[in-house]
């Protein structure tokens, strides 16, 4: 062979290994995102008992935002979506590394029988490394169907509780008295239940019946979800104000509230006493004329000089007392949290056509200057697919074109979505009003 073509052969073989190699790595990685789910809780499954499912995430690389959950709606089931943070871990497969998260989910059944789980959307962001370009990633997990028993003896049940923990407490402001009371006397009563991996919205209502004597006048109920290290607790707290406005005998009847416990497999109780109270009648002559003491005592001037002093501005100037009074209420009443609290106790009712007042009556508070749709205002900002999806929900039900009307696991579902996606709006609101206080003017003018 002669060097020309040596030459040519040799330029021909660093060809195609330069080919070669520029294919091998400019190749993409065959490697996907996933994720798989599982049941936790073991053992029999009961109606209203807390079930964990476990959903594990898998990417190549690492993690660059949080995951989304894109629950499903099931009817009678209520899904919480994860609050605690994952378990993170990282495994090989072949020669590619995946970097995990552990979450998990929480589920409550009202229903008996099959029980079945729809897949799952989860969505976030991963990339190679940190500093590189990020790729979004959608993945789902598999269906899981459960087998859930009605505890034995909850057949009269309307919602069946199971916990292993649930206690009642009462108390009363000012304390019963012991003998009769005066006639429009007023004492409030004040219940607490709290029960181990039940939220609060699932937790018995206590009745607030007025009797012949007594008038009832009860609040809204507040309820309060806490977590700590994976444990749930649910409270309600009700408080009811209780008139005498008639002499007599009102009796206020005992409490029981039922829960199944899964340990010991028995129905338990949590029971208040009953309560008497006696009103009586008002009569002619209620106070005795005290008798003039018979040595005179000496009186300070002073003290009585400062009240007349106050008594007589008070006097002049109660005018403008009452209009600053009534100023500040007005401001407050008109205030967003204001309206947002408003809407938070009719989601507390299970009130459908309230609720969707007081949330409109929200949302025009929370875009004043809004002359669009403040829903699809509010929408936008949240920019949360499960919100949109809530509330595409509710009003479909609302108005009647499909489905059910709207209960209370859609009225809990969306009050939590909403308080969620409120509280991160109002905190870039924050951020964005702190950052121009502080930066000055691009292009400042001077005088």
């Amino acid at each position: 062979m002669t060097s020309i073509g040596r030459r040519l052969s040799c330029c021909w073989l660093l060809y195609i290994g330069t080919i070669a190699c520029g294919d091998e790595s400019a190749a993409p990685s065959a490697a996907k995102a996933r994720a798989t789910s599982s049941i936790v809780t073991q053992g029999e499954l009961w109606m209203g008992q807390r079930i964990t499912i476990a959903i594990e995430l898998a990417t190549p690389g690492i993690f660059s935002s949080a995951p989304t959950f894109d629950l499903p709606k099931v009817s009678g089931v209520f899904l919480m979506a994860p609050e605690d943070r994952p378990v993170v871990g990282s495994e090989a497969v072949g020669d590619e590394t995946f970097t995990t998260q552990r979450h998990e989910l929480t589920v409550f059944s009202e229903h008996e029988g099959t029980v079945d789980i729809p897949a799952i959307t989860v969505r976030f962001d991963s990339s190679s490394r940190f500093g590189q370009p990020t790729i979004a990633q959608r993945v789902t997990t598999p269906a899981l169907s459960l087998t859930v028993r009605r505890p034995p003896g909850t057949e009269q049940f309307g919602t069946v509780v199971t916990s292993t923990k649930m206690t009642a407490k009462e108390s009363w402001s000012p304390p019963l008295a012991d003998g009769p009371v005066k006639l429009g006397s007023a004492f409030t009563r004040t219940i607490r239940l709290e029960a181990a991996d039940v939220p609060g919205m699932l937790l018995q209502t206590t009745a607030a019946d007025k009797t012949s004597t007594l008038f009832a006048y009860p609040k809204s109920p507040r309820l309060e979800d806490t977590r700590d290290r994976g444990q749930l607790t649910g409270r309600r707290i009700d408080q009811t104000t209780f008139v005498c406005e008639q002499p007599g005998t009102g009796t206020l009847p005992g409490l029981s509230f039922a829960w199944w416990n899964p340990e010991s497999l028995q129905i338990e109780r949590a029971t208040l006493p009953s309560h008497a109270i006696e009103v009586a009648a008002a009569t002619d002559a209620e106070t005795v004329t005290a008798p003039m003491p018979a040595r005179r005592t000496r009186i300070s001037l002073l003290p009585v000089a400062c009240f007349l002093l106050l008594a007589i501005c008070g006097w002049i100037f109660k005018d403008k007392f009452a209009q600053a009074i009534k100023r500040h209420q007005a401001r407050v009443a008109t205030t967003e949290p204001t309206f947002f609290a408003h809407f938070v106790e009719a989601c507390a009712e299970h009130n459908a056509a309230a609720v969707e007042q007081r949330l409109l009556d929200w949302l025009d508070r929370f875009y004043p200057n809004q002359c669009d749709s403040v829903m699809q205002a509010f929408l936008h900002d949240a920019h949360a697919r499960t919100l949109t999806a809530a509330i595409a929900e509710w009003e479909s039900r609302l108005y009647g074109r499909h489905g059910p009307p709207p209960d209370r696991r859609l009225i809990h579902d969306m009050l939590v979505l909403i308080r969620t996606s409120r509280h991160r709006i109002l905190s870039i609101r924050r951020t964005r009003n702190s950052a121009s206080a502080v930066l000055p003017a691009l292009n400042p003018t001077h005088d």
